[in-house]
């Protein structure tokens, strides 16, 4: 059987920031889906804490070793976006102003759209899955950030594909984030990871490997 291996890329989310080690979602993830192929999933984690959709995009361009894992991975997640919408919430509350948070959602599909061209360009014709995790609403007691929140989450829907599925973090997430979310009401607890962990397996598409028959 052909080893399994997994590329996440992201921000805090994907480094599992506040939960403790080995208690993020990409590990949980890994386990998950080597419990059910019966074999150790490879984790090649590529999360950075505050990374905004241009540093990924910077990465994706540049550091050859991310390219050669996301080259054998037949797994990979990407959590993105998060930071952008954060620094333009906090312009929106200072200057009420949409101008930051609708100039923030053409920088994201921009850059999410350029990320996916370059792993698409890496994988060829090899089969994978890229599961793009939904944002929760990280700004539940304000309605307005609410809603770019899902405008971001309409934008990562457009790029499902044969290879790109969509995880709903956000329905996850909803009316919960009270009980899921750390003491900085950013990020997810344990709880919050094991959550997001568990719309991840459920988005994946088993068998992950995929053999293709040879016409004779």
């Amino acid at each position: 059987m052909k080893r399994v291996s997994y590329t996440a890329i992201g921000d805090s989310l994907t480094a599992g920031y506040g939960a403790p080690s080995g208690r993020g979602f990409v590990p949980i993830v890994a386990s998950m889906v080597g419990h059910r192929i019966k074999q150790t999933v490879t984790i090649y984690d590529y999360g950075v804490n505050g990374a905004t959709s241009s540093d990924m995009l910077h990465g994706l361009r540049t550091n050859s070793l991310l390219r050669a894992h996301i080259g054998e991975s037949q797994l990979l997640t990407i959590t993105s976006g998060g930071n952008d919408l954060i620094e333009a919430a906090k312009s929106y509350i200072w200057n009420e102003s949409r101008w930051p948070l609708n100039r923030a959602l053409v920088t994201i599909k921009h850059n999410i759209a350029q990320m996916l061209q370059i792993i698409q360009s890496i994988k060829g014709k090899d089969s994978y899955q890229l599961i793009l995790l939904e944002l929760y609403d990280l700004a539940p007691d304000m309605a307005e950030v609410g809603r770019y929140i899902q405008a971001y989450n309409a934008i990562l829907h457009g790029f499902s594909s044969r290879h790109i599925r969509i995880a709903p973090i956000y329905r996850a997430f909803q009316h919960r984030e009270r009980y899921l979310l750390s003491g900085d009401g950013v990020h997810p607890n344990e709880a919050g990871y094991r959550v997001m962990a568990d719309a991840v397996y459920e988005t994946i598409q088993f068998p992950i490997v995929r053999t293709h028959r040879t016409r004779k």
